[in-house]
């Protein structure tokens, strides 16, 4: 049982249309769409812990929090198993939590990319997850809702701010087990702003740069390196960048900078 009473048919209508209008805007700007949704009775995420990830929050503007920036990656690993841990208000009896990763970066959420968490009020949510053996690596956006009904969000872009629930937006890091990075490599990296360019010395040979925006957006890539310094021109400024850098040996470590 909902929390509130609908009309099916208007409300339908109103959101394809206003899906329509929205997606047709965001495949022009290739950028992620922003939800909207009323978390101040109650239906709302307060803490969410997940593979490095521990935020607390309290409801957000419009019933959107996007933590991308201001908090670090969960690091998970292909075949990993991790607990995803939401505590939930009590603003209904049932309160449940769903959640997308982006695994092929094309900045929408697929159905075949959820994960429902559970249902509780005034409580914990838990769940395993586990990552697919054959996503790419890199960094992924993760966003995960709560509604206050007894099944979950169908819709990732859900833009009815006269709901009852929450989404909040964060960023996974996944990688290899077989090319965990090495701290010695880790340790030996330096990376620094020099005028337009990003410039990274290693005390190992570099295979391979990628650097990613925090939407995680590849936005430049140097391959083929052969040396221990090498330098990337970027037209960023301003922003918080995650670089993966890669040695010949293999090991791979992943920075974050502001350019």
């Amino acid at each position: 049982m909902n929390k509130k009473t609908t009309f099916p048919l208007f409300n339908n209508l109103k959101m394809t249309a206003l899906m329509m209008a929205f997606f047709g805007f965001t495949a022009a700007n290739a950028q992620y769409c922003i939800p909207a949704d009323n978390c101040t009775d109650g239906d709302l995420i307060l803490n969410v812990e997940f593979a490095g990830i521990a935020n607390p929050s309290d409801c957000s503007p419009n019933g959107y929090g996007d933590y991308t920036a201001s908090v670090a990656p969960a690091e998970v690993e292909l075949e990993g198993v991790y607990t995803m841990s939401v505590e939930v208000g009590a603003g209904w009896s049932s309160e449940t939590v769903g959640l997308w990763i982006d695994f092929d970066n094309n900045e929408t959420f697929d159905p075949s990319e959820f994960y429902l968490v559970g249902t509780g009020s005034g409580s914990v949510v838990v769940a395993d997850l586990a990552i697919p053996p054959s996503v790419p690596v890199g960094i992924k956006r993760m966003r995960i809702c709560v509604k206050a009904d007894s099944v979950p969000y169908d819709d990732p872009c859900h833009p009815d701010p006269t709901g009852f629930g929450e989404f909040e937006d964060y960023l996974v890091n996944i990688t290899d087990p077989l090319s965990t990075p090495d701290l010695d490599f880790s340790n030996s990296l330096t990376l620094f702003k020099s005028g337009a360019s990003l410039n990274i010395n290693s005390g190992s040979i570099l295979a391979k740069v990628e650097v990613f925006d925090l939407t995680g957006k590849l936005i430049a890539t140097q391959q083929n390196i052969a040396s221990r310094t090498t330098s990337i021109a970027l037209s960023a400024t301003n922003q918080v960048l995650l670089v993966k850098v890669q040695s010949e040996e293999g090991y791979t470590t992943t920075k974050k900078v502001i350019f």
